[in-house]
């Protein structure tokens, strides 16, 4: 299960990726709304409770994201902290997938540290979402008022014109963002839910993103506040 800590289920370390000492990134990818979201980091070889895990990033822009691809970046390794030492990474994060309330899911990844000059791999870093079910019921609710308001001022033309923008201006909310392709250290993590359709329709997403025919919306990587 993927609410089971520290890092979604029982079994332990697998094949570790590559990870720069300085200039890494995170790329959190999900299918649906998540919450509360925080990159922990443990550097024992085998981690077996959150207890294991320091904090990393636990900022403003974690706390309500939106379906689709999100990239933070991370702190530099500690001084100490050599390559070829072993860690993991961790996400903690809250949905209401499968069931009626949020409850708190884990994902992990291992990586072990290599100097910046020898790390080859190169991933975009850019942020890509769509508006959540929380926007869409939000401008549901927003377009509902402003109807209603047009409604009882019907006689004025202008009033109704305002409205019109105002109905517009609320579906942009949590519109695509993002478009930026950063050479910098990442990796993905995945969390998968919701039906192939939203799944093609985030890699066509990713792809446009890449190609640069989305308009910046977020700053690429983002950092913690």
């Amino acid at each position: 299960m993927d609410n089971t800590a520290p890092c979604g289920s029982s079994a332990g370390a697998t094949k570790r990726t590559e990870f720069p000492l300085a200039g890494g990134a995170v790329a959190l990818v999900a299918q649906d709304d998540y919450y509360h979201s925080k990159i922990s980091i443990s550097y024992s070889n085998e981690p077996k409770k959150n207890a294991d895990f320091s904090l990393l990033v636990q900022a403003n822009d974690l706390n309500d994201l939106d379906p689709g691809h999100t990239c933070f970046s991370v702190p530099d390794a500690p001084e100490h902290i050599k390559a070829g030492t072993n860690a993991t990474l961790q996400v903690v994060y809250q949905a209401d997938w499968d069931a009626s309330v949020n409850q708190t899911f884990y994902a992990c990844a291992d990586i072990v540290f290599v100097d910046r000059s020898d790390f080859r791999f190169k991933i975009p870093c850019f942020n890509a979402t769509e508006p959540g079910e929380d926007n869409r019921k939000a401008a549901e609710a927003n377009k509902a008022v402003e109807a209603e308001s047009a409604s009882d001022s019907a006689e004025s033309p202008s009033n109704a014109a305002k409205m019109g923008s105002g109905a517009k201006a609320g579906t942009i909310v949590g519109s695509l963002g993002g478009a930026s392709a950063v050479a910098v250290g990442g990796i993905f993590l995945y969390r998968r839910r919701q039906q192939k359709k939203r799944a093609l329709r985030h890699a066509h997403m990713e792809e446009k993103a890449r190609h640069g025919q989305y308009p910046l919306d977020k700053g690429s990587p983002q950092t913690s506040a």
